[in-house]
């Protein structure tokens, strides 16, 4: 069936099922979750202004990090009025100009440094940090509800490797695990389910 029309089509007959599945660019509560942090690039807290602002760049995937307005430094290595921001994806510059635009004064903290020339023509290095990707491993076994024969086990391993990616700072739980192998399974063609979930490092 038709859903999007498109002038000089009137019908698509598929002589084979399909091969692979296409995978959403984010799923629905990724989506809910950067829109309300888009809505605060005009708030007033320059943290959430600087990370609403560099999730709108082209590229980028995630960012999270931290404002210290203590004295002190904090539990993750902050030091006293700093920022730490940590970028996954986007342009090094562009990252660095919304830092810079908008720090009011703050340090910043990371190992990525970029430099940016003030009104006084002196260098002003930007730092920020880019996450460290740790990859993990999950098994289970599969049991069919029905006898279907061979299940399509290439095609749900594809399905949660490309899919069962936890954002920064994002526990490694099971619940999330779990949702990804049932959406795996229906990709293959459903009518199984996974039961006794590991994950591990």
């Amino acid at each position: 069936n038709i859903v999007t029309v498109t002038d000089g089509i009137k019908s698509v007959i598929n002589n084979v099922g399909f091969t692979s599945l296409g995978v959403e660019q984010e799923s629905n509560l990724d989506f809910m979750l950067r829109r309300e942090r888009s809505t605060q690039i005009a708030n007033n807290n320059t943290f959430d202004t600087i990370v609403a602002n560099i999730l709108d760049l082209e590229g980028v995937t995630d960012c999270s990090g931290e404002e210290n307005r203590t004295n002190e430094t904090s539990e993750n290595g902050t030091p006293p009025h700093y920022l730490w921001l940590i970028v996954d994806g986007g342009s090094n510059e562009e990252i660095a100009d919304i830092i810079y635009s908008n720090i009011a004064g703050s340090g910043t903290s990371g190992k990525v440094e970029i430099n940016k020339l003030n009104i006084a023509g002196q260098q002003v290095p930007i730092y920020f940090d880019r996450p460290t990707i740790k990859p993990f491993y999950i098994k289970f076994d599969l049991k069919p509800l029905v006898d279907i024969g061979e299940i399509n086990q290439g095609q749900i391993k594809d399905y949660i490797g490309n899919n069962l990616i936890y954002k920064l700072g994002e526990d490694l739980e099971t619940s999330k695990v779990t949702q990804e192998c049932a959406n795996g399974i229906e990709s293959a063609g459903g009518d199984a389910f996974a039961l006794n979930i590991e994950v591990s490092e």
